[in-house]
């Protein structure tokens, strides 16, 4: 078989992204990634993309669940604080069936020859969905669109099967509004560089709605550049049918906890977020049934034991490895801190997010000792990860192929992101099942230390930190900008968050999971997701603070995995490097610890 090309998705080339950690799929091991830490530090390594095959339904058996139809009736668009007239009256309208033909129009709408114009079937789950009410905007023209990783594409060698339900949904959508063309930006003229963004905005030609990490732009883009929507998000999705979710107030689509990781200081909402990148532990079904086991090991204790008797059977047991290009260590370091400090949280939390420490909240947390390698629970957090390390290899410094290994049959366990799920169902090297699940959950058999916490396994790599994260500009970013106009891309926006939108587009990608109440991932996935709404504050044991940090700690278990030090020589080798790096942080920001009883 011909080795697939490896393509960096844009989402990954993010430089020196402030991720947020948060717990979000705890069966597949998702939180928002630490302040200062690259977004591919805390997604991975990029996808190897290979050919995908024909949609596949989400995870659900038989017809789609039945949708309520009560009686319509219109109702007018709550008014915005948009300076623009009240709409007129809406109308009911039933979401079209599928059209047999393969493009979208006559009219070029979408951009160069690169943007594919191929509309897909709709989707089971939104065949015969009706609608509360269709807003009568007064504003006509094109709206253009960002969509990153969405965005339909015409098929190459290296991405034979690209995703395409966004077309249909745009198709959709003109049919409800046919005075307005959803007009897709081109990758060749967007990035997600941050100053390309920076540089439109500066030149007035922002586009009308556009991809954005939260945790960059809430920071870096001007003041003013994107609009608060708050105001909508606490009025009716008019699209909505009257009692279900969403229909009071369009916020309620969204899970909590996923709006206040996205929010602003201040608490601004710049952007509607409806999936999440994730990690898991994919695994071979054929060995796992070779020893015996035919369920996913729920604690710690019975993962080594599986993991023992995996090589026993001749496979490598877990494909895992602290070369230089690898960042499965800090996905560990959050996913055992979370575990062996999860009852402190309240205590380490000085400022920040309710479910996840700031970068001030763990320095402050590593100058009271608690966060600090000379903490008993701090240590074993590497003293099970170098247990762990007897059954990765004996190449555990180099940087492995894990995919190849795993696809082969030669590995039996891969962790990985779920932009890997593609990658597995389109592989034909791939000739065996496959399933996933979290990191189990460290128990008192495994460490003494252990709270024990009660619920589903937790996660701590990744979050809503995906493609699926749209802001829309304002007039200060957008000479086009009009309060018309703006109804306009919020409206769209409402539209594309419905869950019988987010869910086939999300899943036609592949890559993520969507978060919108109401939607299900991949049947691939459904066993790894559990406990989808309960928050759990993550916690990050201030080791990658920020990307020189990061360098510098990930050098230093790479010796320790590799025995070149002891667990006692470790801890001394971090607590020097932690102070370095403390010391810098404090000069850097200004900060004055004495007001949390620290120096």
């Amino acid at each position: 078989m011909t080795e697939p090309s490896r393509v960096e998705p844009e989402f990954a080339r993010v430089p020196a992204v402030r991720l947020l950690r948060r717990r979000f799929l705890a069966g597949l091991g998702l939180a928002g990634a630490l302040a200062g830490a690259p977004l591919a530090a805390g997604c991975g390594q990029p996808p190897v993309l290979t050919p995908r095959p024909e949609p596949r339904q989400p995870a659900t058996a038989g017809p789609p669940p039945a949708r309520p139809t009560p009686t319509i009736t219109p109702r007018p668009t709550t008014p915005t604080p948009a300076p623009t007239t009240a709409p007129a009256p809406t109308r009911p309208t039933a979401m079209a069936p599928a059209a047999p033909t393969p493009t979208i129009g006559a009219k070029p709408t979408l951009g160069p020859a690169q943007v594919s114009g191929e509309v897909p079937p709709l989707a089971r789950i939104a065949q015969g969905v009706r609608y509360g009410s269709v807003p009568d905007l007064k504003y006509r023209g094109d709206v253009t669109f960002w969509a990153q990783a969405y965005t339909p594409l015409n098929a190459t060698p290296a991405r034979p099967r690209p995703p395409r339900y966004l077309n249909r949904l745009i198709a959709e959508y003109r049919q409800l509004h046919p005075g307005i063309e959803i007009r897709l930006v081109p990758p060749a003229e967007a990035t997600a560089s941050p100053g390309w963004l920076n540089g439109q905005v500066a030149a007035k030609t922002a586009p009308d709605i556009f991809w954005g990490h939260h945790s960059v732009l809430n920071l870096d883009l001007p003041r003013g550049a994107a609009v608060d929507l708050r105001p909508w998000l606490d009025k009716p999705n008019p699209y909505v049918t009257a009692g279900q979710t969403g229909s009071q107030r369009w916020r309620d689509l969204f899970l909590p906890w996923v709006l206040e990781t996205i929010a602003a200081p201040g608490g601004a909402i710049y952007e509607v977020n409806a999936d999440a990148v994730a990690t898991a532990l994919f695994y071979n079904k054929e060995a796992f049934a070779r020893v015996g086991r035919r369920e996913a090991p729920a604690t710690f204790r019975e993962f080594l034991e599986l993991l023992s008797a995996l090589k026993t059977a001749g496979y490598r047991p877990a494909l895992l490895g602290v070369g230089s290009a690898d960042y499965r260590w800090s996905w560990w370091a959050r996913e055992a801190a979370t575990v062996l400090f999860g009852r402190r949280f309240d205590e380490l939390r000085v400022e920040g997010p309710r479910y996840s420490l700031s970068v001030l909240s763990q320095l402050v947390g590593y100058r009271r000792g608690i966060l600090h390698p000379r903490e008993p629970a701090y240590a074993e957090i590497w003293r099970i990860y170098q247990d762990w390390s007897r059954f990765w290899g004996d190449d555990v410094a180099a940087n492995v192929d894990f995919y190849r290994e795993f696809a082969q049959g030669k590995a039996a366990i891969m962790w990985n992101g779920t932009w890997v799920v593609p990658q597995l169902l389109g592989d034909p090297a791939v000739r065996f099942e496959w399933g996933s699940f979290a990191i189990p959950v460290i128990t008192r058999e495994t460490s003494p230390l252990s709270p024990e916490l009660k619920g589903p396994p937790l996660g701590a790599a990744g979050g809503p930190a995906a493609g699926f994260q749209y802001w829309v500009s304002s007039d200060k970013a957008n000479r086009t900008m009009t309060s018309e106009k703006l109804e306009a891309c919020v409206d769209w926006l409402r539209f594309l968050t419905l869950p019988w939108c987010v869910e086939p587009l999300c899943n036609d990608l592949g890559f993520f999971v969507p978060t919108i109440r109401g939607t299900r991932p991949l049947t691939e996935l459904v066993d790894a997701v559990a406990g989808l709404e309960r928050q759990v504050p993550v916690i990050s044991p201030f080791h990658e603070p920020d990307p020189e940090a990061s360098a510098g700690y990930q050098r230093l278990v790479q010796g320790y995995v590799a025995g070149q030090a002891s667990l006692d020589e470790f801890r001394q080798q971090l607590t020097q490097h932690l102070d370095a790096t403390a010391d810098r942080l404090v000069r850097a920001n200004g900060w004055d610890l004495s007001r949390y009883g620290v120096k």
